[in-house]
């Protein structure tokens, strides 16, 4: 219980790390959605979990020519819970886009979350839970959009087990320029191949096992090379 709990609260939608900022670039944004659950149960209606995530990134010095940048962020419906989550992690580009070849990325990004400040629960119920997520992207850039899918494990860290979970996504960028607003649509089977049973809520998924979701995100980028 508390396993997936974790899982999915790190797994709120975050900007994509398909490609690294360019040193000296930001970007800030908010990106809502989550894992589809049926509500009320046994409606056969589904909604994606209302987790907001307000995130930053900024560009770092290249590494023998190759990008990578940091990021790091808020979960935002945490905190009306009582609940403090926040994430950090980097994204390195591995290789660039080379006409139908993709450009390939490795990213870490560390959730970290704590009920301490909260008010409604003894002492002795206070603690820190922390997950860290791996993942591996390929995208193709064509004019103002980007195409995008890879792979993510999450682990708890104090539980560590197989999460993988396949993604599918897409940018559009509103210029044609590095900098402005981004739109960003992400479809995610979070933990395919685990089925979670609870008795309050009921995940969905067309593929048997896991639980799909989808998240929006608009993001804005300023800054860096003229």
């Amino acid at each position: 219980m508390r396993y997936w709990i974790l899982l999915l609260g790190s797994a709120c939608g975050t900007m994509n790390s398909a490609r690294p900022l360019d040193q000296g670039q930001h970007a800030v944004g908010l990106t809502v959605g989550g894992p589809m659950i049926e509500f009320p149960r046994k409606s056969k209606s589904y909604i994606p979990l209302p987790n907001a995530v307000l995130e930053g990134r900024s560009g770092m010095a290249p590494i023998k020519g190759k990008n990578w940048d940091i990021n790091y962020g808020i979960n935002l419906t945490a905190i009306p819970f009582d609940q403090i989550g926040l994430h950090t992690g980097a994204s390195f580009q591995l290789m660039k886009q080379n006409g139908n070849i993709p450009a390939v990325s490795v990213g870490n990004r560390l959730f970290l979350y704590s009920n301490h400040l909260s008010s409604t629960t003894i002492d002795d119920g206070k603690a820190f839970w922390a997950c860290n997520e791996i993942v591996t992207t390929a995208s193709w850039k064509v004019g103002h959009q980007m195409v995008y899918t890879g792979v993510s494990q999450y682990f708890d860290l104090s539980q560590p087990s197989a999460t993988i979970t396949p993604f599918l996504g897409a940018e559009f960028f509103n210029t044609g320029v590095k900098n402005g607003f981004v739109l960003q649509f992400e479809v995610r089977n979070y933990a395919l191949g685990r089925n979670p049973t609870f008795d309050f809520l009921e995940w969905n998924t067309p593929f048997g096992s896991g639980a799909f979701g989808g998240n929006l995100g608009l993001t804005y980028r300023f800054g860096g090379a003229k």
